[in-house]
């Protein structure tokens, strides 16, 4: 049996594969032959090897469930490539577009399926409760902070987006202003 030491995560695959090798070793019969003294030590001998095999079992378990590398034969999720995204999303329009080709493959990956990126992507935009905000509005909102309460207008060059659960960020040219999401209006231009 190898040694207890600990596993880098590109060693769990084998790992893996040592530890169901030595379960195998020690679920074949014993043969006892010899004197009682004889026998007490192959018995000895297996106890042994089967606290062994446990603690390395649980040291692979910790270090399994720590690693985003986990044994290839323990993952949830899917390898989506780049191209596949739209034909894998297309039941769910605007899914893709609101998270993104390289964040569909991310959570892909760590086991997220199209209806629950789907729906990921629904309680976000539900909780924005923006009004259409188009490039070039003129936008209000109150700024976000411990600060005193103001309000600042900005024509933005963007589509806002969230940085919170209560925070949107309006971009114009020179930067952009965290305000609540709760306070953002569209500023009709007449209204000046």
């Amino acid at each position: 049996m190898s040694e207890n030491t600990p596993m880098e995560p590109r060693d769990l695959d084998d790992e893996l594969e040592w530890l169901r090798h030595d379960v195998a070793a020690l679920r074949r019969p014993l043969e006892l032959t010899g004197t009682t003294s004889d026998q007490v030590k192959a018995l000895e001998a297996r106890a042994a090897a089967g606290e062994e095999l446990a603690g390395r079992f649980a040291q692979f378990d910790a270090a399994a469930t720590a690693s985003r590398e986990a044994p290839r034969a323990w993952q949830r999720g899917q390898d989506v490539s780049h191209e596949m995204v739209p034909a894998w999303l297309e039941e769910y329009p605007g899914t893709a577009d609101a998270l993104g080709t390289t964040w569909v493959q991310s959570l892909a990956a760590v086991g997220l399926t199209p209806p629950q990126m789907a729906a990921l992507v629904r309680r976000v935009q539900g909780v924005r409760e923006l009004p259409e905000i188009e490039p070039g509005d003129i936008v209000e909102g109150i700024v976000a902070g411990n600060g005193p309460a103001r309000t600042v207008r900005v024509q933005v060059d963007r589509v806002p987006w969230t940085s919170g659960p209560d925070t949107t960020v309006l971009c114009d040219r020179t930067g952009g202003t965290a305000v609540l999401t709760s306070s953002v209006r569209v500023v009709l231009v007449d209204e000046d």
